[in-house]
């Protein structure tokens, strides 16, 4: 009776074992809750799960013994818990509370599978486990208590050497390099790792592919996918620590920075409906189910969503005095890597200083026959949703779904929408946390120098000058600017980049050129945007042109001063350029310096191929010429600025088409559509259209312009713009530059711009209130004209005074008056002096010397109301402005106000002072 006790004990508790602990057997089948089957994907719980984490593409789909990582990383995805249902049936008697059973004693139970009592055999059937109890060598997944992904920092650092040692070992290439780093994790069991790990792997791979351009390749890309969903779990489980989230996101960013395709593309723009709207249209594929890239690419993106949450809120706590006791205070260096991956993963969606996103035009059926046309159903399976957004119509926003049953031209995979609230508001909170001083380290200039004590030091002097410019250029490529908190941060930066270089000294020591112009060219986008910054960057650019390069010091060496800019990259040359352009900076020193170097370049230097180093060439890619001559036309720079502008714009054109070889098309060497139009809207601005040279890269560009529309069957809007004013003025003053223009193409240009100019506008208050003191004066006027005109006023034939106005009609004898109101925007910044004042009239910028030239070919007589005139005269002096207007505009001989009060007409003196200055 005892013996059958004893035997029954053994039985019942060898039975609960099997129940709690997972099986040992080499049979995987023989237990279904076991590790073994999990690892091997059980069709009844993981089959979408392994559809997701396939690589792509689907290669070796068959040998798992080839791809034995791969499972490794299915088996920890999900890991079993006690909340898991299955169709199993063990699952089902799985106890509400896990148990620990002790190793030694379940492994010496007999199996209940096995039937013949023999404990032998049972033994060898469990791999011979309980022989090897004493070798430490030997891991026994099942027994360890690590949970997946959570190894302890003994274990973790094992797995770390494996990474390391990829890492340190030389290979043929690069990806190679980058694949065997990412293999070291994916191979190692998930109870062997931890976070640490993860991004170690991540930043490890992204390093060993350096920093030029790679060929994609899938395996890797694979790979790649996989680590990522590990990354995804812990995130989600909130296991990174402050700086592990910091790298993960830079290393996504960099891997992100060599193949796109691990993100989803952005939804295509399409033409809107309605030709005269403003707004954006997009199309998106409903019906067709997301591939297992496409899968893999929108669970990265909701990753970048967690990544940027979990920082704002670390931030946000370190500004509010609480956070938890695990979690390190955010360092400067971790901030600046952050914002740097997320302005290079959510870069902005407008060009800088633009209102509306990029406006798609669409061209009228000229070839039914067209692959590529829009309004063709190439593919009848497909269902494409058409989403719009009008922000024109009766000057409120509204939403359009288009609704049509047409296929999507860009063969794409289905995008997600960013969410670009949550980083914004990581953007906020790393403004506020870099300008919060409590963190910060006082840096004090040299002993020779000395400077004015600030109670408040901001954590931007801790930075070195890469992370300054690494925030700026950040901040700029997200478009950033407009909060008090990303406002305050760029303002400071400034500030703080001017400091240095006013005191020069230790603080500009370990100076790069590059991440100079990188923060003028950031300053310059952003102040595009905002104008409340730019103060600060005129003050800084000042300090750049006397303090640092000191363009107007006498003591300057010779060879200094015959080419003082010898040193500077390309790249660096452009981006200076390209940020004074945008902030309207007029610095005559540094600008002229600028393109007497550039004009060396482009006579001394061939075109070099783009596989020379970034920050190391010294001769100009063409494309990089086309933004020299776009920021030349910009702030309208000709032969009375100097005669390094005039050389300048007289040898782009050659320059270009030397690097254009026989039977290249523009596009082949960068000149894409945006650069063509550039170029061609340059050359008419500057007057520079009439030599031989000009004349053949004009005619290339509308050539390839126009072809590019009938393939394309769509231009964006403001190319076509440009091209259309360019073509209207070479009509009258160079018919050979466009003599070859198609007609339907030019017919199609005009149309274009008509409906532009016909669109709804808003008149600025300067505006309504020049229109209410005509009222005043009985001067009969339209606002708003057609032709873009603010004020257009129609005077009667062989009239005295303007105020004898043909309020109905018009005879082709009557006076076309436009009266343009000319605000800051389209003048160069002006200079003042210490007190405020006005050292000299500011130049008027490039796009408004245009609009002039294009109303008097039009028969409009063009009269300019600039406003450091008129703004001057205080808005309750009536009577001075409407003083002003007579003189400006010669309404009437005598203007009487009272009896006493008549101001009598006289022409209107140059640089004259009124009492209001």
């Amino acid at each position: 009776m005892l013996l059958l006790l004893v035997v029954l004990t053994a039985v019942l508790s060898n039975h609960f074992a099997a129940a709690l602990l997972p099986s040992q057997t080499s049979n995987p089948s023989s237990s279904p809750s076991s590790s073994s089957s999990i690892l091997h994907s059980s069709p009844s719980n993981t089959n979408s799960l392994q559809r997701r984490r396939q690589p792509y593409p689907h290669n070796n789909q068959n040998n798992n013994n080839n791809n034995k990582w791969e499972l490794f990383v299915a088996a920890a995805s999900e890991p079993r818990t006690n909340e898991d249902t299955s169709s199993s049936a063990s699952s089902s008697t799985a106890p509400s509370k896990t148990k620990k059973i002790p190793p030694p004693k379940a492994k010496t139970t007999n199996n209940n599978n096995n039937n013949n009592g023999n404990k032998k055999n049972n033994i060898n059937h469990n791999n011979n486990s309980n022989n090897n109890n004493n070798n430490k060598k030997r891991v026994n997944y099942s027994n360890v208590r690590n949970k997946p992904w959570q190894a302890d920092f003994k274990t973790s650092i094992r797995t770390q050497g494996k990474i390391k040692k990829a890492y340190s070992t030389r290979y043929k290439t690069r990806t190679l390099k980058a694949k065997e780093i990412l293999k070291a994790l994916l191979t190692t069991h998930p109870t062997q790792v931890n976070a640490a790990n993860v991004i170690c792997a991540l930043t490890y791979s992204a390093k060993s592919l350096g920093t030029s351009q790679i060929s994609t390749d899938l395996q890797l890309r694979s790979m790649l996918f996989q680590a990522f969903d590990i990354l995804s779990k812990m995130v989600h489980k909130g296991l990174l620590n402050t700086r592990q989230l910091c790298n993960a996101c830079w290393a996504i960013a960099k891997h992100y920075d060599r193949d796109h395709e691990l993100l989803p593309k952005a939804p295509e723009a399409v033409a809107l409906s309605d030709e005269g709207a403003i707004g954006t249209a997009v199309q998106i594929n409903i019906l067709d189910e997301p591939s297992p890239l496409e899968q893999s690419q929108i669970l990265l993106e909701d990753t970048l969503d967690d990544i940027a949450r979990q920082l704002t809120d670390i931030l946000n706590g370190e500004l509010e005095g609480h956070y938890e006791a695990w979690q390190k205070p955010a360092q400067v260096g971790e901030i600046c890597m952050a914002s740097w991956a997320y302005g290079k993963l959510r870069h902005r969606k407008k060009p800088p200083g633009w209102q509306d996103p990029p406006q798609t035009g669409r061209l009228a059926n000229r070839n039914n026959n067209n692959h590529n046309n829009n309004n063709h159903n190439h593919n009848p399976n497909a269902d494409v949703i058409t989403f719009e957004s009008w922000t024109s119509i009766g000057g409120t926003s509204t939403s359009f779904d288009g609704g049509s049953t047409s296929s999507s031209t860009s063969g794409g995979p289905v995008s997600t929408f960013i969410d670009n609230d949550v980083t914004n508001a990581l953007f906020d909170a790393f403004a506020a946390a870099l300008c919060d001083p409590s963190m910060s380290k006082l840096i004090l200039p040299d002993e020779s120098q000395t400077e004015p004590q600030h109670s408040e030091v901001s954590r931007l002097k801790d930075c070195s000058w890469s992370e300054l410019a690494n925030l700026g250029w950040s901040f700029a490529a997200h478009g950033s600017c407009k909060s008090e908190q990303s406002q305050t941060l760029l303002q400071k930066l400034a500030q703080e980049t001017s400091r240095r270089l006013h005191f020069g000294g230790s603080l500009t020591e370990h100076l790069l050129t590059r991440d100079l112009a990188q923060l003028i060219w950031a300053l310059g986008t952003t102040q595009a945007d905002n104008y409340r910054l730019a103060d600060d960057l005129v003050i800084l650019v000042e300090d750049l042109s006397n303090e640092y390069l000191k363009l107007n010091s006498p003591r300057a060496s010779f060879s200094r001063a015959a080419r003082p800019l010898k040193t500077w990259s390309c790249p660096d040359l452009v981006q200076v350029t390209l940020g004074m352009a945008h902030s309207r900076i007029d610095e005559q020193p540094l600008l002229q310096a600028i393109y007497k170097e550039n004009n060396h370049r482009l006579v001394e230097c061939e075109v070099e191929d783009a596989s020379v180093p970034h920050h190391h060439r010294k001769c100009f890619h063409p494309w990089e010429v086309s933004v020299l001559l776009w920021a030349q036309a910009r702030l309208y720079l000709k032969e009375e600025q100097g005669e390094d502008f005039e050389d300048f714009v007289a040898n782009a054109p050659g320059y270009i088409l030397s690097a254009i070889a026989k039977g290249q098309s523009l596009q082949s060497v960068g000149i894409g559509p945006q650069e063509q139009a550039n170029i061609v809207w340059s050359l008419t601005v500057l007057e520079e259209h009439q030599s031989s040279t000009a004349i053949k890269l004009i005619q290339k560009i509308f050539q390839e312009a126009a072809e590019s529309l009938e393939e394309n069957q769509s231009i964006q809007l403001e190319h076509a713009h440009q091209l259309w004013q360019a073509y209207f003025i070479m009509e009258e003053e160079s018919p050979e530059a466009v003599s070859n223009v198609p007609t339907w193409f030019s017919k199609y240009l005009e149309k274009k711009w008509t409906l532009e100019k016909a669109k709804l506008k808003i008149s600025s208050a300067r505006h309504r209130s020049i229109s209410q003191c005509l009222q005043l004066m009985g001067v009969d006027h339209r606002n708003e004209h057609d032709e873009d005109i603010d004020v257009a006023i129609v005077v009667k034939q062989n009239a005295l005074w303007t105020h004898e106005t043909q309020a109905e009609g018009q005879s082709e004898d009557d006076l076309s008056l436009a009266v343009e109101f000319d605000g800051p925007n389209h003048f160069a910044r002006e200079k003042t002096d210490e007190d405020g004042r006005m050292l000299a009239q500011p130049r008027a910028l490039g796009h408004s010397v245009l609009k002039y030239r294009l109303l008097k070919k039009q028969g409009w007589t063009v009269v300019r109301i600039p406003y450091f005139e008129f703004d001057k005269i205080p808005f309750w002096a009536s009577m001075e402005r409407q003083r002003y207007l007579q003189r400006k505009l010669k309404t009437h001989g005598n203007l009487k106000f009272s009896e006493s009060d008549v101001s009598e007409y006289s022409a209107m003196s140059p640089n004259r002072k009124s009492r209001f200055d």
